[in-house]
C-alpha cells in the first residue's frame, strides 16, 4: 500500500476538479481548506495509512474515547481469480468524505473513480458512534481481530484492510475541569476478516456504515445510489 506514492501528485487535478463539481462558489472558501486537507494528508501517509503516530499522543486507558468529530480512513484491497486486484478508498475531513476506487496493476493503484462528497445530515454523529464502539473494543483486553497478510494480492490472499480513527478524547477530571487528549488508533486486518464477520462486530459495523453513508451522500449529491466502481458489495462487504 505503500506504492500508493507513486501517483499522489498525479491526482491532485482530479481531486481539484471533484471538488469544484462538488462545492458551490460561496463556499469556495471552505472548500480549498478541505482540498488543502486532503492533499496534505494523502501526501505524508502516501495512502498507506502506514503512519504510528506519535507515541505521547496515544492515549493507555480503555476508557478513553472519541469526544468530538472522528477523522476517519479506510482503504480496502482485494484479488480476484480472473481480474486484476481491486481497491476502495474512503478519508472523512470535517464534513467531507472523500472516496474513490480502481484497480492495483504491478503493486501500483490506478483510480477508475473519485469524489468528494459532502456528509449527508446526521452522518458524522453515526460514525462518531460506530468510530467509539471500535475504539472501545480495540482498546478492551482481548480483541479478536487477524492481523494483516503478507504477500501479493493474489486470488487466495486475504485482502488487505486498513482503518485509521483520530480526534480529541476525554482521559478524566480535575479540579480545573476535564482533561482532553488526542487519539490515533490504526489497525491493519484483511477484506476477509470484516466479510466473515458477525453483524454485531464493531469493525464490520464501521466498514459497512462508510460505504453506506457514502452511497447516500453521492445520491444526495444528485448521483447514482450505487458505489463509484459499481461495486455494491466489496468481496463480501455490503
Amino acid at each position: 500500500m505503500t506504492n500508493h506514492k507513486n501517483f499522489l501528485f498525479q491526482r491532485s487535478a482530479i481531486v481539484t476538479e471533484a471538488l469544484s463539481n462538488s462545492f458551490s462558489l460561496r463556499d469556495a472558501a471552505t472548500s480549498a481548506t478541505v482540498l488543502l486537507a486532503i492533499c496534505l494528508s494523502l501526501t505524508v501517509s502516501g495512502c498507506s495509512f502506514s503512519g504510528e503516530g506519535p507515541s505521547d499522543s496515544r492515549v493507555a486507558a480503555a476508557e478513553a474515547v472519541p469526544s468530538g468529530p472522528v477523522g476517519l480512513s479506510l482503504y480496502l484491497a482485494r484479488g480476484s481469480l480472473f481480474a486484476a486486484p481491486e481497491f476502495e478508498q474512503y478519508k472523512v475531513i470535517g464534513s467531507s468524505l472523500f472516496v474513490e476506487c480502481g484497480i492495483i496493476r504491478s503493486g501500483r493503484p490506478q483510480a477508475q473513480a473519485q469524489n468528494l462528497l459532502k456528509l449527508t445530515p446526521g452522518a458524522d454523529d453515526v460514525l462518531h458512534t460506530l468510530g467509539t464502539e471500535l475504539t472501545t473494543y480495540l482498546r478492551s483486553d482481548h480483541p479478536s481481530i487477524e492481523p494483516a497478510s503478507s504477500g501479493s494480492l493474489g486470488f487466495l490472499h486475504p485482502g488487505d484492510a486498513t482503518i485509521t480513527l483520530s480526534g480529541s478524547v476525554t482521559r478524566g477530571s480535575t479540579a480545573s475541569g476535564e482533561m482532553e487528549g488526542a487519539l490515533y488508533e490504526e489497525l491493519k486486518t484483511t477484506v476477509d476478516e470484516i466479510s466473515s464477520a458477525s453483524s454485531s462486530s464493531p469493525l464490520k459495523k464501521l466498514v459497512i456504515g462508510l460505504r453506506t453513508i457514502a452511497r447516500e451522500s453521492l445520491k444526495a449529491k444528485g448521483g447514482t445510489e450505487e458505489p463509484l466502481c459499481g461495486n455494491v458489495a466489496f468481496y463480501g462487504i455490503e
